[in-house]
């Protein structure tokens, strides 16, 4: 091949080069307005975001914090009202800290023997005191004596000031 020749060939070469920068620039840039806006979109929508949990938080923390909570009430009590005649095992945990004046008490709570129709109102019986226990837990097995009846283990949490 010739110098001539050489220099033609790399010259196109480099032309084609040139050309298909050009149009990946082109490609890039306008590629660029439509990203630049998505992601626009998406830091106000994180920023509206951020703004509304703050409220939320800040309004929630506020709206329990007015609350006027005692101790929850006395399980022990609770659980012989609505379980008469049945001795169910309760073991209360030691009261934690949560966050400013709060305390998380929880208590696991096994009944050997229930009938399946009645644990239902049991589990409401103990969500309806003042202040609430929840049944965070709930295990339910069952005993073989008869059909319908269980064994139940629950996992109940209350909050107090």
């Amino acid at each position: 091949m010739s110098e001539r020749t050489l220099d033609r060939v790399l010259l196109i070469l480099a032309a084609m080069l040139a050309t298909v920068g050009v149009v990946m620039s082109v490609q890039t840039l306008n590629r660029t307005g439509e990203r630049t806006s998505q992601i626009r979109d998406k830091v106000e929508r994180e920023d509206s975001l951020r703004k509304l949990k703050a409220s939320a938080s800040g309004s929630a923390r506020s709206a329990l914090d007015e609350l006027d909570y005692g101790k929850p009430p006395d399980l022990r009590n609770v659980i012989d009202t609505l379980l008469k005649g049945s001795e169910p095992a309760i073991k209360l945990r030691d009261p934690v800290p949560i966050q400013g004046p709060w305390f998380l008490h929880a208590a696991d709570l096994k009944i050997p023997e229930v009938s399946m129709q009645s644990l239902a109102p049991i589990i409401a019986g103990i969500e309806s005191e003042k202040p609430p226990w929840r049944v965070t837990g709930c295990a339910i097995h069952a005993t073989g004596n008869q059909p319908g009846t269980v064994r139940a283990s629950l996992t109940l949490e209350a909050l107090s000031k």
